[in-house]
């Protein structure tokens, strides 16, 4: 099993102890009043931008400021929520940890989250698809089932889903794919023979065959550079002309142009989406390829640079890992990083005060400088020099009109806040004494691509022991059952309705912490409200309709397959989901937003996955909060974090050469 390794055991129990006493004990209730810098919401971007405010100076060399860190829950996190430990567990599954929010980071394409991880935080990763610690390489996200219009594939020891559906073919593949888009040896003359599956809007993006004049002018040299300093480069070339492009895609500029359409004038057909979506690896791409190409061409091309990154190991995981625990080798929960940072901040000096909910941010009584007055739900108010807004779209608004950052903003910035929308997500995560899905089927990986309610199964994904690992016997644990981000239809939907409290999780209704709600099988018999017995009955039923003809294949019906769980857990983030920017943005062309988001008003700094590139990932957060630091703090480059990066990245704002 590659692994990341960092500091020896020992000091990373100690550390770990530590993080939590350090919080314990800064972490208060009282309002403090020497603050120099506000920072509103304890997530990943937040935390950073605290941390990195105090221990890298500010305006070349100057005095750290103090830096508290206003919480309105009682812990950090936001959308990174880890299940750990007795309390948050079911009965009899201590240990058995899950993330109901984020959960994992891509080495290469994330690489800021990667290089602080690796360094100054020290979180030992593994690969994603690896939770039984077996695999001598990370195995790849596979599709092992697809039931799609009726239809069902799944692997079987002599053919997978892939080569099942490599091949379009009438009667075989659900779906009315036009002659153009068809794939496989029955590709149309002079098609897609060489191709395995449906094209993606992505492909009028990437790649020899762009639509992008842009693109297609300096692919090759893309394609073609000789390492990553150098992909880097020409991916920065190929921004800046695209950024100051004349004419646009026919015209338009590319703020205001998405892939999809771009695609769509291309001759790519609905049924092709849907077959991408239906029956690929997606939990909900639509809504990146109907964002603006300028947004998502800054992603996918730097993607492509990223992925040159050479590590100074060839066992080192390259893909998707998450944190894990270094003494066993078992899933430890994004919370680790948020641990580590929150101890980082509290070493160095901050506060984390928690029980403060931020609902309006002013001017002090006759001031016109930076100087802004955080006012919270408890009736106690701040006034700094500066304030840092971690938190998205539905936060900034539920402020209102009269508040900064909104209040005496220009247009440009309320235009672009109007761009970016929330995309909903949902998970739901059951613990088996008996994992089925390893001792009847022997799935260690692999994903499961459902029809409603149920949406994306991954059976790599959750935490899980057995008494005899290569044999699958004795096995137990966690399985994320369903994961969705958005659906334009709403038929991916019909099952978080019942995972809804009385009380919605948004900022306008002053809820509780409460996206999470995890029951046992009685507390779902016996729900009276008739939530939680819904949630229950129509997960278990969806589960065992989509595993029917695999359980027949083995044998069993479906039940005996899939016995009852012991609890389940589901997340419902519906109004502080991520999210995703749309394509009706009228901006100038050549503007860009990133610059709006990091100084809306004069002392207010917005810091999100909301409000960077790359948006859904911690890796957007903290890509905004080191633009923040750097243009507007004076915040250096740290030793930690690789030179070619910050400076295409972070300084040029990975909009181009001269941005």
């Amino acid at each position: 099993m590659p692994m990341r390794h960092v500091a020896s055991v020992a000091a990373l129990l100690c550390a770990a102890t530590a993080a939590t006493i350090a919080v314990g004990a800064a972490a208060d209730v009282a309002t403090p009043s020497d603050c120099d810098v506000a920072v509103i919401g304890a997530g990943i971007g937040g935390l950073y931008t605290a941390w990195r405010l105090l221990t890298g100076g500010s305006g070349g060399g100057g005095v750290a400021p103090k830096v508290c860190i206003f919480e309105a829950s009682a812990r950090t996190g936001g959308r990174i929520l880890t299940l750990r430990g007795a309390d948050a567990l079911p009965q009899g599954f201590d240990g058995y940890t899950v993330d109901m929010g984020a959960y994992r980071w891509h080495r290469r394409r994330h690489a800021l989250t990667r290089m602080l991880a690796d360094g100054p935080l020290n979180v030992t990763s593994t690969c994603y698809t690896d939770p039984l610690g077996r695999d001598e390489t990370c195995g790849a996200e596979d599709r092992v089932l697809v039931t799609a219009r009726g239809r069902a594939f799944f692997s079987t020891p002599n053919v997978s889903v892939d080569e099942q559906l490599a091949t379009w073919a009438p009667g075989l593949i659900p779906y009315a794919i036009p002659p153009a888009g068809r794939w496989g040896v029955n590709a149309s003359a002079g098609g897609r023979a060489a191709s395995t599956g449906p094209r993606s809007p992505r492909d009028w993006l990437i790649g020899p065959d762009t639509a992008v004049p842009e693109i297609a002018a300096r692919w090759a040299d893309l394609d073609g550079a000789r390492d990553y300093a150098a992909a880097m480069a020409v991916v920065d070339e190929i921004l800046e002309a695209l950024r100051t492009s004349a004419t646009g895609y026919r015209g338009t500029p590319y703020t205001q142009v998405s892939v999809l359409q771009i695609a769509r004038d291309g001759g790519y057909a609905e049924e092709e989406l849907a077959a991408l979506l239906d029956m690929g690896n997606s939990v909900g791409d639509a809504k990146w390829y109907q964002t603006p190409l300028s947004d998502y061409a800054r992603v996918q091309l730097r993607n492509v640079a990223l992925e040159r990154w050479t590590f100074p190991s060839a066992d080192e995981p390259t893909g998707m890992v998450n944190p894990v625990d270094p003494e066993t080798g078992r899933r430890a929960g994004m919370a680790t990083v948020l641990d580590r940072l929150a101890e980082a901040v509290t070493a160095a000096g901050g506060r984390l005060v928690f029980g403060h909910r931020a609902i309006f941010l002013g001017r002090p009584s006759g001031q016109n400088g930076t100087a802004v007055t955080v006012s919270f739900s408890n009736g106690r108010s701040v006034t700094v020099r500066r304030v840092i807004v971690n938190a998205g779209k539905a936060d900034v608004a539920a402020w209102g009109v009269a508040s900064l950052p909104i209040a005496g903003a220009s247009a440009e910035f309320r235009t672009a806040l109007d761009a970016v929308y929330v995309a909903p997500s949902s998970k739901i995560y059951c613990w088996w004494a008996d994992a089925w899905w390893l001792t009847k089927l022997g799935r260690t990986r692999g994903r499961a691509r459902m029809e409603a309610p149920l949406f994306s199964l991954r059976y790599h994904d959750g935490s899980v022991t057995c008494e005899d690992p290569e044999r699958l016997t004795g096995c137990r644990g966690a399985l994320l059952v369903s994961y969705v981000l958005g659906d334009a239809t709403g038929v991916r939907q019909s099952i978080w309705s019942h995972g809804f409290s009385a009380v919605p999780f948004s900022p306008l209704s002053g809820a509780p912490d409460n996206a999470v709600d995890r029951f046992t099988r009685a507390e779902a018999r016996n729900d009276t409200g008739g939530r939680r017995g819904l949630l229950w009955d129509a997960t278990l039923t969806a589960l065992r309709a989509s595993h029917a003809d695999v359980a027949a294949a083995s044998g069993m019906n479906a039940s005996e397959l899939i016995p009852e769980p012991e609890a389940c857990a589901s997340a419902v983030w519906w109004d502080v989901g991520v999210h995703a920017l749309s394509a009706y943005a009228r901006g100038a062309p050549g503007r860009d937003w990133l610059r709006t988001f990091a100084a809306p008003a004069p002392g207010v700094h917005l810091v999100n996955e909301a409000w960077g590139e790359d948006r859904g990932w911690a890796e957007a957060s903290l890509r905004s909060a080191e633009r923040v630091l750097y243009h507007h703090f004076g915040v250096a480059r740290p030793a930690w974090m690789e030179a070619v990066f910050h400076k295409s990245v972070v300084e040029r704002w990975n909009a181009g050469t001269r941005a």
